[in-house]
C-alpha cells in the first residue's frame, strides 16, 4: 500500500536540505550581526489569537481543531501574531526597542498553487517598542541585506506594504472591521479584482468603486510610481485622519530608507580604531575609514576622514572602550560639520554609564544612538557576548 504525501506539502531530500540549511544559516547570521535575537513559538496556538483581529472567517483558511480538553486550537498560519503574543506574555520587561527574528513552518488551508503551499516557511524580524520611521527603514534595509547575503538581490524584488495606510483608507471610506480584514486578505493573496466586489457590497457604489480602483492600481505598481500613487491617494482622502497619519509615516519611512540606501560608513575615531572599523564593516560590505589629524600650519590642525566623504551618509562610529565620551563627541561634531546624516555609536566596553555627562556630551554632539555589548551592564547593552565566550571555550 502506497501512501502519498498530504496535498500542498513537500519532501526535502538530502541535497536540497543542505542547500536549505546553508540559506537558513546565512539568514540567521545576517540578522544576528544586526543585533536581532532568535525566538521561537509553538506550532499551534489558541485559535482566538488569529480570529481576534481577522474575524471568524479566517478559520476557513486555517487548520483548526479542538483538543481532548475542548480547547479551540489552530496550527499557526503565520508567525507575527504568535511573536507579539510571546512578547506581551514573556518579554515586555526587556529594554525597548526589542529586536527579534524568527523562522519556522506555517500552515494555511488554501488551494495549492505556484509558490504557495499549505505548509510553508516564514522568516521575519521585528523591532518591538518603537514606532519611529527609522525602525521601519531598518527592517527594510535588513531584508535587503539578507537578500544580498543569499546572492539573489539582483533577481529579487522587495515588496513594501504599509498596512496602516491601507486600513486607514478603508476606515475612512466607512468600512467595518470585518470587511477591512477581508479586503486585506484578498490584497495579500494578490486577488485585487475581488476587492472591488467586496467594496461594492459595502454600499455607496460610486465612492467605493473609486477606492477599489485606487487600491487595485496602487498594489499593482512598483518603485517610485507606487510611492507617488500612495501620496496622491492619501491627499485625496484627506478626510481620513488615520489614512493621513499613515501617509505622513509612509513619507518619513521613504526618506529614512533612501538615506540608508546611500550606504552607511563605519568610522574609527582615531588611528587606533582602524582595525576595529574594518572588522565591523567587512560582514556588511560597508565602506570604512578613520579620522586622522593633518597639520595644515604650525598652529592649525585639521581632523577629517582619511579617504572617504561622509556627506549625506549615515555614520557608525566604533571604538573598543568609551569612558568620558570626549573623543566620540569630538568625532561626531566633526562628522556633522562635514555633512554626515545620522550618527550612531557602537563600542565593545561601555564604561560611561557612571561617568558624569558622558552620555549627554555625546548626544549633544549629534549622536543619535549608542550601542554597547553586555560586558558592562547598562541601558545601552544591546549585544550579548555569551555566544562568543561559549565559542571561544569550545575544545
Amino acid at each position: 500500500m502506497r501512501i502519498e504525501r498530504a496535498r500542498g506539502t513537500r519532501d526535502f531530500l538530502p541535497a536540497e536540505m543542505r542547500k536549505r540549511r546553508e540559506m537558513e544559516d546565512l539568514m540567521r547570521e545576517t540578522a544576528e550581526r544586526w543585533g536581532y535575537g532568535e525566538v521561537r513559538t509553538p506550532t499551534f496556538e489558541l485559535a482566538e489569537l488569529f480570529t481576534l483581529k481577522s474575524g471568524e472567517e479566517v478559520l476557513k483558511e486555517m487548520y483548526e481543531f479542538r483538543d481532548k480538553g475542548g480547547r479551540h486550537l489552530a496550527l499557526r498560519p503565520e508567525l507575527t501574531a504568535p511573536v507579539v503574543r510571546m512578547f506581551v506574555n514573556e518579554l515586555k520587561m526587556l529594554p525597548k526597542p526589542t529586536k527579534v527574528y524568527y523562522f519556522g513552518n506555517c500552515f494555511r488551508y488554501e488551494e495549492p498553487q505556484r509558490a504557495r503551499y499549505r505548509e510553508f516557511w516564514q522568516f521575519g524580524a521585528e523591532i518591538i517598542g518603537s514606532d519611529r520611521p527609522e525602525a521601519q527603514a531598518e527592517i527594510i534595509a535588513l531584508a535587503s541585506e539578507i537578500l544580498k547575503s543569499l546572492g539573489v538581490s539582483k533577481e529579487a524584488e522587495l515588496q513594501v506594504g504599509q498596512v496602516g495606510l491601507l486600513r486607514g483608507l478603508l476606515r475612512g471610506a466607512g468600512l467595518e472591521e470585518g470587511k477591512i480584514n477581508k479586503v486585506m486578505r484578498l490584497l495579500d493573496k494578490g486577488k485585487r479584482e475581488e476587492v472591488a466586489v467586496v467594496l461594492s457590497e459595502a454600499g455607496e457604489a460610486g465612492e467605493k468603486q473609486e477606492l477599489a480602483e485606487d487600491l487595485t492600481h496602487l498594489t499593482g505598481l512598483r518603485g517610485e510610481e507606487a510611492l507617488k500613487e500612495a501620496r496622491r491617494i492619501v491627499l485625496s482622502e484627506s478626510g481620513s485622519a488615520s489614512g493621513s497619519a499613515s501617509g505622513s509615516a509612509l513619507k518619513e519611512v521613504e526618506e529614512k530608507t533612501r538615506k540608508r540606501s546611500l550606504g552607511e560608513v563605519v568610522v574609527g575615531p582615531d588611528e587606533g580604531a582602524a582595525g576595529l572599523a574594518k572588522v565591523v564593516a567587512a560582514p556588511y560590505g560597508l565602506d570604512y575609514d578613520v579620522l586622522e589629524k593633518r597639520r595644515i600650519s604650525g598652529a592649525e590642525v585639521e581632523i577629517k576622514p582619511k579617504e572617504l566623504s561622509v556627506a549625506g551618509r549615515n555614520v557608525v562610529i566604533v571604538d573598543d572602550i568609551i569612558s568620558t565620551g570626549g573623543t566620540i563627541a569630538e568625532a561626531a561634531t566633526l562628522l556633522k560639520a562635514q555633512g554626515a546624516n545620522e550618527i550612531s555609536v557602537a563600542c565593545v566596553h561601555g564604561v560611561f554609564e557612571n561617568v558624569p555627562n558622558a552620555v549627554p556630551r555625546m548626544l549633544r554632539a549629534g549622536v543619535k544612538e549608542i550601542v554597547a555589548t553586555d560586558t558592562i551592564e547598562s541601558e545601552f547593552s544591546r549585544i550579548s557576548v555569551a555566544r562568543l565566550v561559549a565559542e571561544a571555550l569550545k575544545i
